[in-house]
């Protein structure tokens, strides 16, 4: 058996978490080998993001999600068709009003320009318009979430860098196929005080007035 070892290795570095089946006879929750298996992961690790987005930003409420789905068998298969994937976050159904993280969608605009039409970039929608919560994309043989605009506070008020984000597999039917769960790590500790002196949450001492910041130009 030695020979897993480097596989195990990897899947553990990258975050892997591998679902069972449960929906058994038992309908407690308690996980059963079913005919499907699910792998999802996130590809950013540890993900900054600003404490406030009124003077500057160095990095978005982002975060991603990918899943693969495979059927067990003689050989087992990856499948994509005939089913949806869908995630949530635990105890996280919304960013705007939690602490200063709103100051990213009031400031959208001003941050990256009018890309986002007349009506700026909605409360609790990503950069690439991911909610907290919905039906993930397909890529290849894969499905993702992209740019899920996560911030490190639960709705209870709990701050906490390690979220989990709930994965889902249903049939055409609605039905449940199998499920897992899956780390989105996100923190705000970046700040400039150390090099600065700057207020570590808000770095306003050396910061220009906000009237300078320009938005990003369009591009034609």
């Amino acid at each position: 058996m030695r020979y897993w070892i480097p596989v195990l290795t990897v899947l553990v570095a990258a975050g892997v978490s591998c679902g069972e089946d449960t929906t058994g006879p038992s309908g407690d929750g308690t996980p059963t080998r079913g005919d499907y298996a699910i792998l999802a992961w996130n590809d950013l690790g540890m993900h900054c993001l600003n404490p406030t987005y009124d003077q500057a930003v160095v990095l978005p409420p982002y975060n991603n999600l990918w899943a693969q789905v495979i059927r067990r068998g003689n050989p087992p298969e990856v499948v994509t068709a005939g089913l949806t994937v869908e995630f949530s976050l635990e105890d996280n159904t919304y960013s705007y009003g939690k602490r200063d993280y709103g100051q990213f969608w009031d400031n959208a605009v001003d941050l990256f320009g009018d890309i986002f039409g007349p009506g700026g970039l909605p409360h609790d929608v990503g950069l690439t318009g991911t909610g907290l919560s919905g039906e993930m994309g397909m890529r290849g043989d894969h499905f993702v979430a992209e740019g899920i605009p996560v911030v490190p506070v639960f709705d209870s008020g709990e701050w906490n860098p390690y979220q989990v984000a709930v994965i889902v597999v249903k049939n055409a039917a609605g039905d449940e196929l199998v499920r897992t769960k899956a780390v989105v790590p996100v923190s705000d500790e970046i700040n400039c005080s150390r090099c600065h002196g700057a207020d570590p949450r808000t770095c306003r001492s050396r910061l220009p007035p906000r009237s300078t910041v320009r938005p990003r130009a369009r591009k034609s």
